[in-house]
């Protein structure tokens, strides 16, 4: 009986350090974004849903499978999944830090980092699997993983700069 506890213990113990954690990063990148939203206006895309509901899911079955093993016995399985219930739970929570894009006409907030379009030197696709997330690499050389729908936002972006300069250029002459 002195191991179950002690293994319940140490389930809930990592499952909480990891809640707590995921917990802590999105207050911090709260408060960041609350300070860049408050200098300039922004449009929100949220394309973290699904991130959330597979998230969420997998905290719902690993709970059930803890809870399941508890009453089978089985005290280390159960450990196992009340800790990654929590390791879930926090990328539940985490999702809203990387499934929402902030943008404008002259930059874009992703993650917490604000990015003018002009440092953009590349969106690639992996070409293994045409499907998943695009890699934004900055001139800086600081890559992120983007979704489709956030390539297609950027690049529409890109292209109205592109006309506003082309118009500009051709008053120019």
């Amino acid at each position: 009986m002195g191991e179950a506890i002690f293994l319940t213990l140490f389930g809930l113990v990592v499952g909480a350090l990891m809640l707590a954690a995921a917990m802590k990063d999105y207050r911090n990148y709260k408060t960041k974004l609350d300070q860049l939203l408050k200098r300039k206006s922004y449009t929100k895309y949220d394309f973290s849903r699904n991130q959330k509901m597979m998230y969420f899911a997998l905290t719902v079955v690993c709970l059930a499978v803890a809870v399941f093993c508890y009453a089978q016995k089985d005290y280390v399985t159960g450990a196992v999944g009340i800790a990654t219930g929590g390791v879930f739970a926090g990328q539940y929570i985490l999702s809203n830090k990387r499934g929402v894009l902030y943008y404008n006409d002259d930059s874009f907030i992703y993650q917490d980092d604000p990015i003018q379009y002009k440092q953009i030197a590349s969106i690639e696709t992996n070409k293994y699997i045409p499907f998943a997330f695009r890699t934004l690499i900055t001139y800086s050389g600081k890559k992120y993983k983007i979704s489709k729908g956030c390539e297609k936002i950027i690049n529409e972006q890109l292209e109205k700069r592109a006309a506003k300069k082309a118009a500009f250029k051709k008053k120019m002459r």
